[in-house]
Parts: C-alpha cells; sequence; structure tokens
C-alpha cells in the first residue's frame, strides 16, 4: 500500500483524508467514486457497483484529469466528464491537499449524473413532443376555424336563395292574381259578345283565347309554385343541417381552443423541466 511508503507526518495526513470518505457519503446520501492522489500516483479509490473508472491504487495521475488541474492551479476545480467516456455524465471535483501551504495531493470526488442525463433527456423529448402536438393541434383548430367561417358563409348563401324564393312566390301572387283578372276579364268579353250577336262573333274568339291563356298561366303558376315550395323545403333542411353542423365545428373549434392552451401550459411546464434537469448536470 502507498500510504505505508510515506512518513508517519504525511501517511497521518492522508489517513485522515482516507477515513474522511465514509463521512462524506453519510453527508452527500448519493453514490460516490472518491480517489486520494498524492502528486503523482492513486493512494486510495473506492469505485461502487453502480459506476466505476478504470483507475487502480498505484496508477500515475493523468495530466488530463481535473484532479491534476487542481493541483497545479492551486484551488478547487469541477468538471464534466462527456458521456462518450462512460456512457453517462460523471461530475469530478477535486480538492487540494495542502501541508504548510504545499500542495501535497488532492481528494477527487466523481458523481454520477445518469439520472439527472436521462432526465435531462426524457424532459427534452416531452419538450419536443408537446410542441409537435401544440403545432398539430393548432393547424386543426385553424382548420376547423376556416370550416366554421366557410359553414357560416354557405348558411349566408342559403338564406339568401330562400329570400329569393320568397321574393319569386311574390312575383307568382301578383302573377296568379292578373291571371284571375285576366280569366274574369274574359268571361265578361265573352258575355259582351254573346249579347252583340252576330256583330260580337270575333270578340267571342278573341275572349275565349284570353280566357284559355288566363287558365294555362294560371296552371303555369301552380306548377312554379309547388316547385318553389319544394325548393324552400330544401334549403330549410340544407340550411338546417349546415346550421347544426356549423354548431357543432364551433364547439370542436372551442374545445381545440382550450386543448390548445392546455397544450401551451403543459409546453411551458415541460421546458421549465428541461432547463431544471440541464441546470442540475452543469
Amino acid at each position: 500500500m502507498l500510504l505505508d511508503t510515506y512518513n508517519e507526518e504525511y501517511r497521518d495526513i492522508f489517513m485522515y483524508y482516507k477515513n474522511l470518505i465514509p463521512l462524506i457519503d453519510d453527508i452527500v446520501q448519493e453514490p460516490l467514486i472518491i480517489i486520494l492522489y498524492d502528486r503523482e500516483y492513486c493512494l486510495y479509490i473506492r469505485n461502487l457497483d453502480e459506476f466505476s473508472i478504470n483507475l487502480k491504487e498505484g496508477d500515475r495521475i493523468s495530466e488530463k484529469t481535473v484532479a491534476f488541474a487542481s493541483m497545479k492551479q492551486d484551488k478547487v476545480l469541477t468538471n464534466l466528464t462527456p458521456r462518450e467516456i462512460f456512457g453517462f455524465l460523471m461530475k469530478t471535483t477535486s480538492i487540494p491537499i495542502k501541508k504548510d501551504n504545499v500542495i501535497i495531493g488532492c481528494l477527487a470526488i466523481c458523481r454520477s449524473l445518469k439520472n439527472q442525463d436521462e432526465y435531462h433527456a426524457l424532459s427534452e423529448q416531452l419538450f419536443q413532443n408537446l410542441e409537435q402536438i401544440t403545432i398539430a393541434i393548432n393547424n386543426v383548430a385553424t382548420s376547423v376555424q376556416h370550416v366554421a367561417v366557410q359553414g357560416d358563409n354557405i348558411l349566408k348563401e342559403i338564406n339568401s336563395v330562400k329570400l329569393k324564393a320568397d321574393n319569386t312566390n311574390q312575383v307568382l301572387n301578383i302573377i296568379r292574381e292578373v291571371s284571375n283578372k285576366t280569366k274574369l276579364l274574359g268571361l265578361n268579353s265573352l258575355i259582351e259578345s254573346a249579347r252583340a250577336g252576330e256583330y260580337g262573333r270575333g270578340f267571342n274568339v278573341v275572349a275565349k283565347e284570353i280566357q284559355k291563356l288566363s287558365e294555362t298561366t294560371n296552371d303555369s303558376v301552380k306548377s312554379v309554385n309547388n316547385i318553389i315550395k319544394e325548393l324552400v323545403e330544401s334549403i330549410d333542411n340544407i340550411s338546417k343541417i349546415y346550421s347544426d353542423e356549423n354548431t357543432e365545428f364551433q364547439n370542436q373549434s372551442a374545445v381545440l381552443e382550450e386543448l390548445s392552451a392546455s397544450t401551451q401550459e403543459l409546453n411551458t411546464i415541460s421546458k421549465v423541466l428541461v432547463e431544471k434537469a440541464l441546470a442540475s448536470i452543469k
């Protein structure tokens, strides 16, 4: 054991830090790898089952480590070991050990950030998924609102057609009234032509034609009136269907707006989670 090669004074200092390791565990309450170095070698390492590093007692300290840098710079240093090295992030803090204001070694404390790294990855994935869902919901909401607006326009056109049909009915009523008056006029003409005898024979023919024209016009008015009546009924049915559908679209649009607001809130929360998860591994 390398500690045995030191004189009593140095050995006592290093043993003090070695005996301090269990206390650090009790205080921190999380898995730690703790390494005790002198200026050149690893004097002691406490690896873990959960994670470990390829280092053993007696190995020379690498100049690339934070432990070497902290002794060289004479200050406490912390760095992150990239996940490419161990498959997960690891945070190492190195504390220089001094005797008579001279650095004789350091204590390196390594903490796995695997859980925090996973939390960050999950939070990031959650944020991205919610962002995509929010975009999709907003697109659907926009489409539904567009359909609802189109439905309103169609209803306006349907009502306009219905109004024109009603106006046509008014025109037909006028034609019917004129036809009835014409028929009455034709009847009066027949009576007058009969009274005129031989002199009214030509007028009699005209009077009969007037009556026929009146009857034909009246029959046509009835046919057109029936067609318009059926058309108005169809328009009413279409109007009701579109009105119901439009109401449903309006309701769906309102629901989608609420859903969009909720996902936006979740999006904000997930963004905060990402930031906190990222902060925990720094």
